[in-house]
């Protein structure tokens, strides 16, 4: 789940920068409900792990907040 959320985060970093319009609003809408859904079960999978350093738990959640908020500017960006 990591890999995934590396990759939409590089996504929407390259694509914010390179494609506007319609498919710029999709990508941007589909990342919404990836965070929406997919970021609080991932926190909660973490918080459950006991393999993780309470450091390796931050880090982890850090992504996640990371990738809401570029989701949430570039939403911004798009409605402005």
């Amino acid at each position: 789940m990591k890999c995934m959320l590396t990759f939409l985060m590089a996504s929407m970093m390259l694509l914010g920068g390179c494609v506007h319009g319609p498919a710029e609003r999709m990508f941007v809408g589909a990342a919404e409900h990836f965070v929406e859904s997919v970021g609080p079960e991932y926190v909660e999978y973490v918080e459950a792990d006991e393999s993780l350093s309470a450091a390796g738990k931050e880090l982890r959640k850090a992504n996640v907040e990371s990738f809401r908020a570029a989701v949430e500017a570039r939403r911004n960006a798009l409605d402005n």
